[in-house]
């Protein structure tokens, strides 16, 4: 009889050891799925989209919140709320937890469990919610969230098991924040540079002012449309800030000058998509960007320039870069000729749809929405432009193209 009470004890704590281990690979788990997960150039509202459900059902709980301050909030403003789980919540329920929540997890060690299940709540809490475990997420002494499991499902109340793996999680994501934050701050600093760069090349000549910000806006709006993912899209942007930038070692005179150009002059412009891509050949990570700005005047049909590409050969970039150029340039005042209006130029898109432009690309460009993309455009001419050039935009029309 010893023997067989001392076997059943043995065996309930193997159950339990084997309980035990199962929970903690679940915990390695799920830690080990939101680090590789991590990306600092990724969108913080597609990680916690992604993490939510995870870390829902390795505690259990029917509803899990993450509280996210994106700016600086008044005591009074409710943060961003992702949220995974079928409760139904409404605003006045997120305002609630979130106000309990930042009064109580102002500092690092502290949390929020309350239940009535060992002791009285120790606040009234709206009817949905049994219990509540609640952890912040802190980086350096600032509160930047917090992290919410709600209604405990596989047994009466969060533990301590619980706290631990949400703290866990918080930690994570404190450090995705602010690693995102500050490769945020970076990447502006960054395109701060090139807008800078560039500025400084329109401004060699002031009929182009505001062109390279322009032709980036209008080839990102063509590369979403093609359905590009988010590496390509900001690829073409950016090589839409840069495609001029060879024109910095172009005479000043020849860029400004009125009228035709000789031979010999257009043959200096000619250089510069190679003047360019020597310029940004040495940076690896923008090699996309450098082909590019190479091919951006390349034609379709192989009579452009500098190496005379033509059809597929030209890389996309460029043949993206082509359009927006081209597009920008007609409906723009210029020294040798006033603004097209826009039905005119989207008639020429047309006319050298296979010739000029890659007749797919031009039929994607032509069924856009053409007058949201000049709204965005107008807003760069507002602020860039000097006083006289570019306000044919707010007198532009565009009848209908057969």
């Amino acid at each position: 009889m010893k023997d067989k009470i001392i076997q059943s004890d043995s065996g309930g704590e193997l159950e339990a050891l084997t309980n035990s281990l199962m929970q903690s690979y679940e915990e390695l788990a799920l830690l080990h799925r939101i680090s590789d997960r991590m990306r600092i150039n990724q969108n913080p509202v597609d990680f916690l989209n992604r993490l939510g459900p995870d870390v829902r059902e390795v505690i259990e709980a029917e509803q899990l919140l993450v509280f996210w301050c994106r700016k600086v909030l008044q005591p009074w403003e409710l943060p961003a709320v992702i949220s995974s789980g079928d409760m139904d919540l409404e605003n006045m329920h997120l305002e609630v937890i979130w106000d309990r929540c930042r009064q109580q997890v102002s500092q690092p060690n502290i949390i929020i469990n309350d239940s009535n299940v060992d002791r009285p709540y120790r606040f009234a809490w709206p009817s949905p919610i049994r219990n509540i475990v609640g952890v912040p997420i802190h980086r350096q002494k600032q509160l930047l969230g917090a992290l919410v499991g709600l209604n405990k499902t596989g047994k009466a109340d969060f533990d301590s098991i619980d706290t631990k793996l949400l703290i866990s999680v918080a930690n994570e994501i404190a450090v995705f924040l602010e690693n995102y934050r500050l490769y945020q701050d970076l990447q502006e600093l960054f395109l701060g540079s090139l807008r800078a760069l560039t500025s400084s090349v329109d401004a060699k000549d002031p009929y182009t002012c505001g062109h390279s910000e322009r032709v980036s806006l209008i080839a990102r709006s063509l590369a979403e449309q093609l359905n590009l993912d988010e590496e390509n899209v900001n690829g073409i942007y950016l090589a839409g800030l840069l495609h001029d930038v060879g024109k910095i070692g172009i005479n000043e005179a020849v860029l400004s000058k009125p009228g035709r150009l000789s031979d010999n002059e257009f043959d200096q412009i000619k250089k510069h998509p190679r003047i360019g891509a020597e310029i940004l050949r040495p940076i690896r990570q923008m090699d996309q960007v450098t082909q590019a700005v190479l091919s951006h005047h390349e034609r379709y049909d192989g009579f452009g320039y500098p190496e005379g590409l033509s059809g597929n050969h030209i890389p996309l970039a460029g043949r993206i870069i082509m359009l927006a150029d081209s597009f920008d340039a007609m409906i723009s005042n210029r020294t040798y000729r006033g603004a097209l209006p826009v039905g005119a130029a989207l008639a020429e898109i047309r006319r050298f749809s296979g010739t000029q432009f890659d007749p797919e690309l031009s039929d994607v460009f032509l069924g856009s929405d053409i007058t949201t993309l000049l709204g965005q455009l107008d807003t760069i001419n507002t602020k860039s432009f000097p006083v006289g050039v570019g306000q044919s935009f707010n007198k532009l029309f565009i009848p209908t193209l057969n």
